[in-house]
C-alpha cells in the first residue's frame, strides 16, 4: 500500500484557523492579571496582529484572561483560546 507524504497531499493539509498570519519570534514577556498584582513569567513564541503562542514559565497560574507584556512592546489584553502541552494560544482582545 503507497503512502502520500502529508505535504503533498492538499487534502491531508491541517486546517488553518488563523485570521493573520503568524510571525516566529523568541520574545521575553510577562503575564499580567489580579489587577498587576500577579506577574508570570513567559517566552513568545510567535505573534500576529491578533494574538500570540506562549509559554508561561507556570502554566497552572496562568488564568483564562491575562494582560501580556512582551519586551519592547505595548500591553495587550488576551484570552486563551487552546492550550496544550504547557503552551497556550491567545487572542488580543482589545
Amino acid at each position: 500500500m503507497a503512502t502520500t507524504a502529508l505535504h503533498g497531499d492538499p487534502e491531508m493539509q491541517p486546517l488553518e484557523r488563523r485570521n493573520a498570519s503568524r510571525r516566529r519570534t523568541l520574545k521575553q514577556g510577562k503575564i499580567i492579571f489580579q489587577d498587576g498584582h500577579c506577574v508570570v513569567d513567559c517566552a513568545v513564541l510567535d505573534m500576529s496582529e491578533k494574538g500570540a503562542r506562549v509559554r508561561p514559565s507556570d502554566p497552572l497560574l496562568c488564568p483564562d484572561e491575562f494582560d501580556l507584556k512582551v519586551t519592547h512592546g505595548p500591553m495587550r489584553p488576551c484570552e486563551v483560546v487552546w492550550q496544550k502541552a504547557g503552551i497556550f494560544g491567545v487572542r488580543f482582545v482589545d
